[in-house]
């Protein structure tokens, strides 16, 4: 028994360790082997499998076709079905690539019993397309156009029309299927009856899931992915994970006064911890900062900020000459002989902030409190001698959530009093607005600082508050594409082809980190260049390709010291690296890649490999 079985052991890594496995391998959780371990990500159109470390991995597409066929492994057409990726088989080997392609609107009417007919069109160019023995010809009827011509079965003609009306069609010999669209290449066929049909871009919303959550600005620092939001949004959150997180409301503005002895404005509360999210999508909300006064009076309160459960309150505006201060996050200063602001209100613990200053008042001196801070309590106005002291804005705390030591959450200074020789006073560490005998200074935007207090006697106000911030975090998962982004150290393998060659004007964001940016492989518009754009340089190639014709693209990154590079294999010759441009360390990562968020024609994609290390020309070459 024992032999028998140290001979399925064998049997068991001699199997895992054949040629035909590829070498040396592992089951990862979802039960195939990978080659390699730092292949973190893999599609394949031939499968239509994403294959991935990360649980929850999906492909998905929100789009409601028209009429929207592909061709399948038989070489037949067949629907496809509403949010379903087109993965159509081309050439005449029949092999599977995902179809990404632009809007279209389809003029030949009746296009599977095709007859000559007239069809209406605009003054662009066109391209006629047919299946079949046979040809469809092009030639002016009430249009100008520069040029007739002919389609045959895989040679389509595009005609430019540079005055609208209408074109002829002729049809000879038996075509089984013809198709006429307003763009300057072929395009993937649809069925037309009576009427002209328009087919929708079909690749906006195609994405592949790559990380744990999403949300805001996402950076990587020290192992860590960091979501920050200076405005409100959502953190949605793909697997249930542990967070840290900072959570600072809006600053509330000073107070404002005749004689600017008015309080500052109170911090916004600031709250950090830890806390355990389910997946699902959470509301971020950023408190804004409470505005400014320009009338006499306590200030205005900042506005809350919260992440799940965890809410900060808005720091308390600063109080007057004839009104209290304002509870908050942290309380706003005194003015006069009112009451100062009390912090940490509603109470939490630890403590979100504190008590703003208090004022002093004397027979010849109203002097304001400065609002309170994060980390310390607002200052008393002082009188020494003939000179009026504003007291200063409370302190704030520090965090380092950011990757970087950032103070936030300072009190609003304090006014002195314009009868005496005033010193107004100066806002507190992170972002706390100093006071003015005229217009006071606003708390930092993002910090929640408070703002200072103003005098209204020369028209002047009191400084608003500053906006408040929220930034969360937790460790990067090793081995995920979010995390080899954001840390900046990988390659990215992209192998399909375009319906056009390269051109001046052409942009196509191939594969994209994030929805407004072609951030990771595209053609520019200066000269249809394929490139890569890291958020501050651009890295392009300079070799042309064919349309129609497959080719390989790699973006490399760092290709040597604070570099990065994108090749193009156009030939099978091998790759060709483009000229190295300076990297700034990271990709924006986020949770979602975007394939053909730009398209300017029909593109196909066979296989997408990423890999969490950078790999040689030669590897390149061999896959």
């Amino acid at each position: 028994m024992r032999i028998k079985r140290l001979f399925l052991y064998i049997l068991v890594l001699a199997l895992v360790a054949s040629p035909v496995l590829g070498g040396y391998g592992y089951y990862d959780y979802k039960g195939y082997v990978s080659r390699d371990p730092s292949l973190i990500f893999e599609y394949t159109a031939k499968h239509h499998l994403v294959k991935d470390r990360i649980s929850g991995t999906a492909w998905s597409q929100a789009y409601t076709p028209t009429n929207r066929n592909r061709t399948n492994s038989a070489g037949l057409l067949e629907a496809v079905a509403a949010n379903t990726p087109a993965i159509d088989h081309v050439g005449a080997s029949l092999e599977p690539y995902l179809r990404l392609e632009p809007a279209a609107t389809y003029y030949f009417l009746n296009s599977a019993t095709p007859v000559t007919q007239d069809c209406d069109v605009l003054a662009v160019k066109h391209t006629v397309c047919l299946i079949g023995t046979g040809s469809a010809t092009i030639s002016a009827g009430t249009a100008t156009i520069a040029a007739g011509g002919a389609a045959t079965d895989g040679t389509p003609f595009t005609v430019d029309v540079t005055g609208a009306g209408t074109i002829t069609v002729t049809i000879a010999g038996s075509p089984t299927r013809v198709w006429l669209t307003n763009t300057a290449m072929a395009h993937s066929y649809v069925v037309t009856a009576g009427s002209t049909v328009t087919r929708t871009t079909e690749a906006n919303t195609t994405t592949l899931a790559i990380g744990v959550a999403s949300g805001g600005t996402v950076t990587y620092s020290d192992g860590y992915l960091i979501h920050t939001f200076l405005s409100s949004g959502t953190f949605t959150v793909a697997q249930a994970v542990d967070v840290e997180y900072l959570v600072v409301a809006g600053g509330g503005s000073g107070g404002a006064g005749i004689y600017a002895g008015d309080g500052g404005g109170g911090a916004g509360g600031m709250r950090t911890g830890t806390l355990a999210v389910t997946t699902g999508a959470k509301t971020v909300t950023v408190g804004g900062g409470g505005a400014s006064k320009t009338t006499q009076g306590s200030g205005i309160s900042g506005e809350a900020s919260v992440f799940d459960s965890i809410s900060s309150a808005g720091g308390g505006g600063g109080g007057a000459n004839i009104t209290d201060a304002l509870d908050g996050g942290s309380g706003g200063g005194a003015g006069l002989n009112n009451a100062f602001g009390t912090g940490n209100t509603p109470p939490t613990t630890p403590s979100q902030g504190n008590d703003g200053g208090r004022a002093t008042t004397t027979t010849s001196s109203q002097i304001g409190g400065g609002g309170g801070g994060a980390g310390a309590v607002g200052g008393t106005g002082v009188e020494n001698g003939t000179t009026a002291i504003g007291g200063i804005g409370g302190a704030g705390a520090a965090s380092s959530i950011s990757g970087a030591a950032v103070t936030y959450a300072g009190g609003g200074g304090g006014g002195g009093d314009t009868r005496r020789v005033e010193t107004p006073g100066a806002g507190g560490a992170g972002g706390g607005g100093a006071a003015s005998i005229t217009h006071g200074v606003a708390g930092t935007a993002n910090t929640g600082g408070g703002g200072g207090s103003g005098g209204i006697a020369e028209t002047g106000s009191s400084g608003a508050g500053g906006s408040g911030i929220v930034i969360v975090r937790y460790v990067a998962p090793t081995g995920t594409v979010a995390t080899m982004l954001a840390a900046g150290t990988g390659t990215i393998v992209i192998k399909g082809k375009f319906a056009f060659a390269r051109a001046a004007g052409v942009v196509t964001a191939i594969l994209s980190s994030q929805a407004a940016t072609a951030s990771l492989a595209y053609t520019t518009t200066a000269a249809g260049n394929l490139s890569s754009f890291d958020g501050t340089t651009v890295a392009a190639s300079t070799g042309a390709y064919t349309a129609n014709t497959d080719l390989k693209i790699a973006i490399t990154f760092p290709s040597s010291a604070g570099k990065y590079r994108i090749g193009v294999d156009a030939d099978g010759a091998g790759i060709v690296q483009g000229t190295e441009a300076n990297f700034d360390g990271a990709f924006t990562a986020t949770t979602n890649l975007i394939l053909g968020y730009v398209l300017h024609g029909a593109t196909w994609i066979k296989w997408i490999k990423i890999y969490d290390k950078v790999l040689t020309n030669a590897q390149i070459n061999a896959m």
